[in-house]
């Protein structure tokens, strides 16, 4: 693992922890985008840890209410992304988190038209085993 890679690790577990269902998640003037609904830190592969309790490898993930009363179209932000997809080296997407709130490097704008108003993959299994070990 390179340097660059441990450094995005240690990055993505520490935003992982300090992100909280509730904030308010705003773009990079100050505008609010939304209200985090949940918050995904990630996991170590099954193959690693030779059990079934976790989605193999998944990302984290802040999960984003958008619209009147959270009753718009979800975000599904990635704290690593980079602010711009195509720039090698760019700045990651989250800029600043405080006690109440995420800041993003990205405007509102800009948000809507990346593409992250679709759940990765993984989520759907996520949830399922989530609501399998509530059921009574």
């Amino acid at each position: 693992m390179s340097v660059e890679q441990t450094g995005r690790a240690a990055m993505e577990a520490r935003f992982a922890g300090m992100i909280r269902r509730g904030m308010v998640v705003r773009d990079r003037d100050g505008r609010k985008v939304g209200t985090v609904a949940a918050a995904y830190a990630p996991t170590v592969p099954e193959v690693l840890v030779g059990g079934e309790g976790a989605v193999s490898g998944h990302e984290p993930l802040v999960e984003v209410t958008t619209g009147l009363l959270g009753l718009g179209r979800r975000l599904y932000l990635r704290p690593s992304a980079p602010a711009s997809p195509l720039a090698a080296g760019s700045l990651p997407l989250i800029r600043e988190i405080t006690h109440d709130s995420v800041v993003l490097t990205r405007s509102r704008g800009e948000l809507a038209t990346l593409g992250w108003h679709r759940p990765p993959p993984w989520l759907a299994e996520l949830r399922r085993r989530d609501e399998a070990r509530h059921r009574p």
